[in-house]
């Protein structure tokens, strides 16, 4: 009987502990993404971030319900392209945006719902500058912001490891962008594209 009463001590002592660790790290979770939301045109519901987002621009970023936002990612939004008041970014709801991936939106990019994104993905609508020999004499960091045009991305897409999605490109529903592709065009509705530049398989 002691034996036993040992065993169910230690056993409850083991859940106790477990129990308290993941309720540290649910409080520590919600305590962090509070933190990093403020200041966010929106966030939504069960939405969380996990250590060091960086978010440059937030009072131009909205992202829906049940999002996930993966460590040493970077969401950005930037002022400076003639013609654009404001830029914008929106992510939609139950999107998975794991560990260091990059949106960088000086116009506007809009990310649908149930999106599914590889690690190390960079999605861009802007870029340093154009290729004339005035600007290609200035410092990168130094050239005007320019933009070819939005960045929309439906719903129920799927985009592999390390692919990038330039500017001007739509993304139609249900597509899938294999890994390592640079997308340059738009992307038809459940289409499958791969390679550099991406082309419909």
């Amino acid at each position: 009987m002691r034996h036993l009463l040992r065993t169910l001590g230690t056993l409850l002592a083991m859940l106790l502990r477990r129990l308290t660790q993941v309720t540290e790290r649910h409080i520590l979770r919600h305590i962090r993404t509070g933190y990093i939301a403020h200041g966010m045109l929106y966030v939504g519901r069960c939405t969380v971030f996990a250590p060091r987002v960086r978010i440059d621009g937030r009072e131009n970023i909205s992202i829906g319900d049940y999002t996930t936002i993966g460590a040493s990612t970077i969401l950005s939004t930037w002022y400076g392209v003639p013609g654009v008041e404001r830029p914008r970014l929106e992510i939609g709801s139950y999107v998975s945006i794991p560990e260091n991936c990059h949106i960088t939106a000086a116009r506007h990019i809009r990310i649908g719902n149930h999106v599914l994104i590889g690690k190390q993905v960079t999605i861009t609508d802007n870029a340093h500058g154009l290729t004339t020999l005035d600007q290609l004499m200035q410092p990168p960091a130094q050239r005007t912001l320019q933009s070819k045009g939005p960045v929309v991305i439906g719903n129920n897409v799927w985009i592999g490891d390390k692919a990038t999605i330039l500017p001007g490109v739509t993304i139609g529903d249900g597509s899938v962008i294999g890994a390592n592709s640079v997308v340059t065009h738009d992307v038809p509705p459940q289409s499958i594209v791969v390679g550099n530049p991406a082309h419909k398989l």
